[in-house]
């Protein structure tokens, strides 16, 4: 988001919290860098690699520092950065000389050498462009161009010669009659009266014209490489790319299509390579962010699509600090979840789950319930298909009066296996115990349906029968009981029954069960229900 203030913020004070985490490092170097205080990013960067010396995030980051630290020594870097474009863009004067295309290529040439200054003194534009980029008053520029003027004529320029030669690149012809014109003044500080200045036409040195011609040439070739990318024709895709970049061999550009075209041809390794000549070129010739950023994801796809995941998800945090593009964030996140889920399957060991399980059963026969259960969940971890490893660690659960992690052990053991039949008594007692008898009644008879002779399902029914029936018959259901019940979305669509509503009204304004309903099986199952959980009380029941 650009916000480099609260992202340095941020990342100071996750050093704060914790000196050993690397990336708060990386975070604080990226955001100094964003705000161009180079020196105080390399020393973040450093501080970083104090903590983890073969990071290689960190190793980057210094480079990049020193490089900026190199252009910055020159004072005119600063000044010929994509920002000038705006000033200019803003300035009624300067705006008109952006219309000329061989002024605009001399403004480039800057932007990539500003030691190339020297060579484009002689244009008066330029004098004026420096005035408008520094933020010079309009009077203060005009005074600029005035003095270049006189100090022109004062050296005898402009005396019958025909070329302005201070420069050998710069060999403008002009007619012998007419002087060079300095840069015109601001339109307001000009007579209505004075006729308007020529603006003298810079042309652009042959070594100039040829490179324009060399990367429209590879432009040329890259837009018919694209058409055949796009009807996946690869290898004709290619011969434009390549031929592109014997014309233009630094482009990222390029070289980033290419790198696409293997990556569609599942050649991987190709293309993370091709990436990363990339990238190094890009730096090399200050790329703009996003091309390095596209880089970095062409790369982390390849990775992905190898099963590579931390290599990916490397490649995608790196695209990201160099632009934040969400399509970039959302596969990172894929490639986390994929990495996860990767990890787990080559987790996955039978044979160690059977130790850890058997550990965790000598542990629980010494009543170690937290020891038990750090080896039952070692053992689900190596193996989550067993049922019994749930059911085991319910057991250590309830022994621990931790009731909801029991219940759902329980309920994920018997997912595994319905007809895992210690799940049922287990959990029976677990609801009986929390006084959810409506719920126990349930599990103990669909443990029964299972097993119908088995004695803890029997007794576990019994049991809580007979408290329902003596809550009953004391008329002291516990209030909180019925709370919880009412919680229950089985109970509550009882509740919402119209006919049970009308049996039960029924029944109380008569004192007796009406024979519909006693003869109908659904709406007395219904009733049981609400008399198990304890919303309803009959008597004799």
């Amino acid at each position: 988001m650009k916000q480099y203030g609260e992202a340095l913020s941020d990342a100071e004070k996750c050093i704060e919290l914790n000196s050993a985490f690397v990336k708060g490092y990386s975070r604080k170097g990226a955001a100094l860098y964003g705000m161009s205080q180079f020196r105080q990013a390399k020393a973040a960067y450093e501080q970083g690699l104090a903590v983890d010396a073969s990071n290689a995030q960190l190793k980057e980051g210094v480079t990049q520092c020193e490089q900026a630290l190199r252009g910055s020594s020159n004072p005119m870097a600063q000044l010929f950065g994509p920002q000038m474009f705006v000033k200019l863009a803003a300035n009624p004067v300067t705006k008109a000389y952006l219309e000329d295309p061989s002024f605009v290529a001399k403004l480039q040439q800057l932007g990539s050498n500003p030691n190339a200054f020297g060579q484009f003194a002689s244009d008066p534009r330029m004098q004026t462009a420096l005035g408008v980029i520094l933020g010079l008053p309009s009077d203060i520029s005009s005074k600029v161009d005035e003095d270049l003027a006189k100090q022109k004529a004062d050296n005898g320029e402009n005396k019958g010669n025909t070329h302005i030669a201070d420069d050998e690149d710069d060999d403008e012809e002009m007619p012998a009659s007419k002087p060079a014109p300095a840069s015109p003044p601001k339109p307001q500080s000009q007579p209505q009266s004075q006729p308007k200045k020529e603006e003298p036409k810079s042309e652009l040195t042959e070594a100039q014209k040829e490179e324009q011609k060399m990367k429209q040439m590879a432009e040329d070739e890259k837009k018919k490489g694209n058409a055949f990318y796009l009807k996946r024709n690869f290898d004709e895709a290619l011969k434009h790319y390549e031929q592109a970049l014997t014309y233009d061999p630094n482009s990222v550009a390029i070289k980033t299509n290419q790198a696409a075209v293997y990556y569609e041809k599942k050649e991987f390794d190709k293309c993370i390579e091709i990436c990363q000549k990339a990238i190094e070129v890009g730096r090399e010739h200050q790329a703009p962010y996003e091309q390095i950023a596209k880089a970095y994801a062409r790369i982390g796809n390849a990775y992905n699509a190898q099963q590579k995941y931390a290599e990916a998800i490397d490649a995608y945090e790196r695209s990201l600090l160099e632009d934040n593009v969400d399509k970039t964030r959302d596969m990172m996140k894929k490639a986390q979840a994929a990495k996860k889920k990767a990890d787990e399957l080559a987790y996955l060991s039978p044979e160690q789950a059977l130790e850890h399980k058997e550990k965790g059963n000598a542990f629980f026969r010494e009543g170690k319930w937290v020891d038990a259960i750090g080896e039952y969940s070692e053992a689900i971890r190596r193996d989550p298909s067993q049922p019994a490893l749930y059911s085991n660690r319910s057991a250590c659960y309830q022994k621990l009066m931790d009731w909801q992690r029991g219940l759902d052990d329980c309920d994920t053991c018997l997912k595994l296996d319905p007809k895992f039949v210690k799940a049922y008594i287990r959990k029976g007692k677990i609801q009986h115990f929390l006084k959810q008898y409506h719920k126990a009644v349930d599990t103990y008879k669909e443990g029964l349906v299972i097993d119908s002779n088995n004695e803890e399902l029997k007794e576990g029914l019994r049991n809580t029968q007979y408290a329902i029936a003596q809550e009953n018959a004391a008329g002291q259901v516990d209030p909180r009981r019925a709370q919880e019940a009412m919680k229950d979305p089985e109970i509550q669509a009882i509740m919402k029954d119209p006919t049970v509503m009308n049996v039960l009204r029924e029944a109380n304004s008569g004192g007796m069960m009406p024979e519909s309903a006693l003869k109908d099986p659904s709406i007395m199952a219904k009733i049981n229900k609400l008399v198990q959980a304890g919303i309803l009380q009959i008597g004799g029941q």
